[in-house]
Order: C-alpha cells, then structure tokens, then sequence
C-alpha cells in the first residue's frame, strides 16, 4: 500500500460517515491542544510517525502510523460503523478509542493503524 491509497481508504471511510476530510491541524487553548475543525461532523487524519521494518541495518519496509478522529456533536454508532466498514473491507486493522472532550461539548473516536507502505509509484 503506498501512503495515497491509505488517504484513499480514509477519505472512503469519510464519504461512508457522511463527513468532510481534512489533516489535522491543531490549535492551543487554555494549555490544551484541540483539533482545528470545520463543521460537525468532520473527519481528520494524521500520519505522525514512521518506523521500519529492518534487518541487518536495512529498513525493508517502512510502518507508516495513520489516526484517523471522527468528531459529533452527539454520540452516532452509525458514523463509526461506516468508518470500520471501511477499513475493514480494506484489510485494515485498527484500535479504537473514545473521548468526549468537554471544553468543545464533541466526541473524539480515534482509530489508530499502522500500515507497510511502499514507495508512490
């Protein structure tokens, strides 16, 4: 998988939820960092860190993070759904997690990957 067919995969995922797509931005508020976020409900992604798969001082493959936030208002199983629908029918493995975050009345649901990715071709 090259890294544009993993945006690829996550803006279908963002289409299925019924969600714009952005990366991520963030902005600092009271000490906290909080996503830059156009309307509810949005989606963003970052890719923040790649680490390799090596052997004999040789990066082989390299293991490119991906965290994908969905952000609602309210709770919406249907929206989550969508999003694992579509990663799973991509062969995607995930972990998922939850938070509300109180200072911006929103919830967070962040799946989390990690993909071997090729070079673009």
């Amino acid at each position: 998988m090259t890294k544009r067919e993993l945006k690829d995969i996550v803006a279908a995922a963002a289409a299925a939820a019924g969600c714009s797509l952005s990366y991520y931005r963030g902005k600092e508020e009271n000490g906290q960092l909080l996503p830059d976020l156009p309307d509810l409900p949005a989606m963003l992604y970052v890719m923040p860190e790649t680490n390799g798969f090596y052997a004999d001082g040789v990066v082989y493959a390299p293991i490119v993070s991906c965290d994908i936030y969905l952000y609602t208002r309210e709770k919406d199983f249907a929206k989550e759904d969508a999003v694992m629908a579509v990663l799973k029918a991509a062969g995607i493995g995930y972990s998922r997690s939850e938070t509300f975050i109180t200072t911006e009345e929103m919830y967070e649901i962040q799946f989390s990957t990690e993909e071997f990715v090729r070079n673009e071709d």
